[in-house]
């Protein structure tokens, strides 16, 4: 609020946001989707080159875990997203109520898609063991870890991070 509003010429979709999204916030909450994925097949007894059908209950408690992991990640993205340039932690996490709201809701979605029998038979998962949840946190840590570092060497006037990872 402190700023003026950004110029009615400034893109919003420029190549800096591009390379943020697709080039490191991304590969990190696909990569934590796929790993909690195979973990849910391998710890099951999946083999690779094992197929698997659409409705196969080991199939789609791995669909289940690599949604929650990419939901888990994106409330990490939502949180450090907030700013620009400052430091997510320097600020309130617990100020914006929409924010709140919002990640609460989106728990109680991903809950409900993943141990209400009529959500998973709609979005064809089923529940799956919480260390799956857990094994996608390191992942929002790292997503978290490397955007704070990101805007520490834009603060820092670092000609790189002004030219590549500004947005």
């Amino acid at each position: 609020m402190k700023r003026p509003p950004r110029s009615k010429y400034e893109r919003l979709l420029t190549p800096q946001v591009l390379l943020t999204s697709y080039g490191m916030k991304g590969p990190i909450e696909a990569l934590a989707g796929f790993t909690c994925y195979f973990a849910v097949l391998l710890d099951g007894g999946w083999t690779w080159g094992q197929a698997l059908l659409s409705n196969d209950l080991l199939y789609r408690q791995a669909i289940m875990a690599f949604f929650a992991a990419v939901i888990i990640c994106q409330i990490a993205n939502l949180l450090v997203s907030r700013t620009r340039i400052e430091s997510a932690l320097s600020r309130n996490m617990f100020t914006n109520k929409m924010i709140l709201l919002a990640v609460v809701s989106e728990l109680v979605i991903l809950s409900m898609i993943m141990f209400h029998p009529f959500a998973n038979k709609i979005f064809g998962t089923a529940p799956v063991s919480m260390e799956y949840l857990v094994l996608a946190m390191p992942f929002a840590i790292l997503l978290f870890v490397q955007d704070e570092i990101r805007k520490y060497y834009i603060r820092k006037g670092s000609l790189l991070a002004k030219t590549f990872l500004k947005w």
